[in-house]
């Protein structure tokens, strides 16, 4: 009984494995990091970004559907409207 798996395993993981091979004309793809990529593990981040841009980053992508629906699920969501009481209670305390 064996001898009958043995060919369709083969042939499955001969196919399997050719979709791992590149072509001839394969080039490496660029890698550089940008110069900034790590500046904050070096300590020379820019300044902090501004909070109330990040606390509305939905709105640049200029979609009004988009910026309701997320009004409407955060007014209407009694865990956002704790955390959102949570957090500026903890910034009055900072």
């Amino acid at each position: 009984m064996k001898s009958r798996l043995v060919p369709p395993a083969l042939l499955t993981s001969l196919a399997l494995l050719s979709g791992c091979a590149v072509g001839p004309d394969y080039v490496r793809p660029d890698s550089r990091e940008p110069a900034r990529w790590n500046a904050a593990a070096q300590g020379t981040s820019p300044a902090r970004p501004d909070e109330a841009a990040l606390a509305r980053w939905w709105t640049a992508f200029g979609d009004p559907v988009l910026t309701g629906l997320v009004e409407r699920a955060s007014s209407s969501n009694l865990d956002l409207m704790q955390a959102r009481a949570r957090l500026r209670e903890a910034r009055a305390r900072r």
